[in-house]
């Protein structure tokens, strides 16, 4: 279990160093918690035998100012704490997206859709809270303990030992419900897939399952699968709160074998018997933080080895990169005898064709023709079984990814605009573009009515909601435009534009094709006449029409 902790700590980025300071912000609250705990106590036992008023002012100011200091470090821990998920969010995603890509061939496309990354995804958010739902309770149970044992140690030793054993019997009956929650973890996971299923297929196929009579059955399935969940997460919750009625019990009796000590103790004063039977409950107590943790390490757990059946998978092959440097901008794309996919199955068997630079290229044919999968091995995203593309006699594939994608953009056919307004969302493509580049880049693409430091600051809206359709198409080709590629890429440019909006945009990529290679992925034929070269994709073959 401490390796599975520590390997997910790492895909989360979180370092021994930030361990390290978690625990020591989780001893001294710890500390300063046991400080107003015992020091409460400390003062009713004082205002009950003591005359001096001054003695019980100066204690209740002192109490007062832990409190006060504790409270922000308290703050601070769970800003840190959600901090910490946030960058854990963006790393564990980033290692699945990486992950499936390298194991399973042309699966960037399924990624792309969703097909892949949903059967996922809910493991990984689960994940994703791994430091602050498990390791901090953790730290925090554990320092509780820590303290409450070494100071009874110190104050009574036979105290001390019975608080000792306490902690260790309470540790076991909560480790005991690692196996049991595990389990009850991986049924929940189960049932939730089987009822996302049915939903999805109700809303998927709601057309189809009402004229066929059926809508009815799906949802009596849907309920099905939902019972059977609520009920696991009922034996789920059963199961904690006898456990956590068990760890009452033991602490009570526990308690009550300490106060006896405690009050025939000779060496401990009044206040001191007060004092070590209130460490003594903060100490234990404090150990139920570890309940919740331990739910939460059960479900890291079950996601874990679910995700492990994504890791373990082999590796697609890859050809080894020597380093190569980029080609000549000006030489055309030669592919030879390319292949993708796993044997009779290609996407693309065995293709040769030539794609000339200075050109607007268009690559068409029937859906799932592999037009994307073509671009992709292009792009490098996706690594063909066999062949090679080449410029100038430089296999790509001997070219890092980092420089390839210095001199090939693509512009996806759904784009989504970043930043809050128009200049950081052109400058995420190059943080370090001048006003000068956008607005040369937004002239380009014919926007120039926003290429002026008013038309950058102008807000962009949800996912670039300010703009229209055509308008967003050619702000994403002006980002791309940005890292001044040599190859551009577009997937289905018009899609969505009505026909002016399709003969604007059009004739913009036309003249960017006199400046750079711009290859065009479309299902609309009508195209043809506009571009200077077509290849044809269709049952695995790539056929060159004109050019």
């Amino acid at each position: 279990m401490r390796a599975l902790l520590a390997t997910w700590l790492r895909r989360a980025g979180v370092t021994r160093t930030q361990l390290v300071i978690s625990g020591a912000i989780a001893l001294v609250s710890s500390l300063m918690g046991f400080g107003l705990i015992v020091g409460s106590g400390v003062l009713l036992a004082r205002a009950a035998g003591v005359r001096s008023l001054a003695s019980l002012a100066g204690l209740l100011i002192i109490i007062e100012l832990v409190a006060f200091l504790r409270s922000p470090m308290r703050f601070e821990e769970r800003i840190a704490g959600h901090r910490r998920a946030v960058y854990a969010t963006a790393q564990l995603r980033l290692w699945l997206f990486d992950l499936i890509a390298q194991r399973i061939p042309g699966s960037l496309s399924m990624v792309a859709s969703g097909q892949l990354l949903d059967s996922a995804i809910e493991d990984l958010e689960t994940l994703e809270g791994l430091y602050v739902s498990t390791i901090t309770p953790l730290l925090a149970a554990l320092s509780s303990v820590l303290i409450a044992v070494i100071a009874t140690v110190i104050l009574d030793p036979l105290i001390g030992l019975v608080t000792l054993g306490a902690a260790m019997v309470l540790s076991a009956i909560i480790a005991s419900l690692f196996k049991p929650l595990s389990a009850a973890a991986r049924e929940e996971k189960r049932a939730r897939s089987a009822a996302s299923s049915a939903v999805a297929d109700l809303f998927g196929g709601l057309v189809e399952l009402t004229m066929a009579g059926r809508q009815d059955e799906t949802i009596r399935t849907i309920e099905h699968r939902e019972r059977q969940r609520s009920q696991t997460n009922q034996r789920t919750s059963s199961l904690v709160a006898t456990v956590t009625a068990t760890t009452g019990v033991v602490i009570a009796a526990v308690m009550g074998l300490v106060i006896r000590i405690a009050a025939s103790s000779h060496h401990l004063t009044g206040v001191g018997k007060v004092a070590v039977v209130l460490l003594v409950l903060a100490g234990l107590e404090g150990l139920l933080a570890a309940l919740p943790a331990m739910s939460s390490l059960a479900s890291v757990s079950v996601a874990s080895q679910r995700l492990s059946l994504i890791s373990d998978a082999p590796v697609a092959p890859t050809i080894a990169s020597s380093g190569a440097a980029w080609p000549e901008a000006q030489a055309s794309i030669d592919v030879s005898q390319l292949s993708v996919g796993a044997g009779e199955d290609d996407v693309i068997q065995g293709a040769t064709f030539r794609i000339p630079p200075h050109a607007l290229t268009l690559i068409t044919g029937p859906s799932g023709a592999g037009k994307s999968t073509l671009v992709s091995c292009i792009m490098g995203l996706i690594t063909p079984s066999s062949g090679a593309i080449s410029i100038a006699g430089t296999d790509l594939s001997q070219v890092p990814l980092a420089i390839r994608w210095q001199h090939i953009s693509l512009v996806d056919q759904h784009p989504l605009l970043f930043g809050t307004t128009l200049g950081e969302a052109l400058r995420v493509a190059n943080a370090d573009a001048s006003d000068e580049d956008l607005f040369r880049v937004l002239q380009l693409v014919g926007l120039g009515e926003c290429a002026d430091a008013r038309g950058l600051a102008m807000p962009t809206g949800e996912g670039g909601a300010a703009f229209s359709g055509g308008e967003l198409r050619r702000i994403a080709i002006a980002r791309s435009l940005v890292r001044n590629p040599d190859i551009l890429m577009l997937d289905e440019p018009t899609v969505g534009l009505d026909p002016s909006q399709s003969r604007d945009l059009l004739s913009m990529v036309k003249e960017l094709s006199q400046h750079m290679t711009v290859i065009m992925i479309s299902h609309d034929t009508d195209l043809t006449t506009d571009a200077d070269a077509v290849l044809w994709l269709d049952d695995g073959d790539v056929r060159v029409v004109t050019g």
